[in-house]
């Protein structure tokens, strides 16, 4: 289990340095994190995590 949405992104870069590339390199990782989900009453809730950015 994942703890946060930065360990998510940290356990890719691992893999690709484990598959013998260089993360931003050889291999760019991208995301499309349907923000406009996270969007409520003018702040966006990270319930996973249990924060809420302004």
């Amino acid at each position: 289990n994942l703890r946060s949405n930065a360990e998510a992104v940290e356990s890719i870069i691992e893999a690709i340095q484990a598959a013998g590339y260089k993360p931003g390199e050889d291999i760019c990782i991208a995301l499309d994190p349907a923000a406009s989900e996270l969007f409520k009453d003018g702040k966006y809730v990270l319930a996973g995590e249990g924060r809420t950015l302004t």
